[in-house]
């Protein structure tokens, strides 16, 4: 059942990205359109190697307790 969703969720976001037109917005700032042989290279790339291993968050540390508490 998961496999059957993640397939449905992974071609519903490639067709949006193979769809989506060059767009002018807000402010004239333009976005193209995503060119489909760039997102073919990407997809059969992998994730670059210093993304692999690199945290989500960056750990903090918590202040000191007050004395007494």
């Amino acid at each position: 059942m998961f496999e059957a969703v993640l397939d449905g969720v992974e071609e519903a976001v490639l067709n949006s990205l193979l769809a989506a037109r060059t767009t002018t917005g807000f402010h004239g700032r333009t976005v193209p359109a995503l060119p489909a042989d760039r997102l073919l290279t990407a997809l059969t790339a992998g994730p670059p190697p210093c993304h692999a291993r690199a945290p989500l968050f960056e750990a903090r540390q918590r202040p000191a307790a007050p004395e007494g508490a």
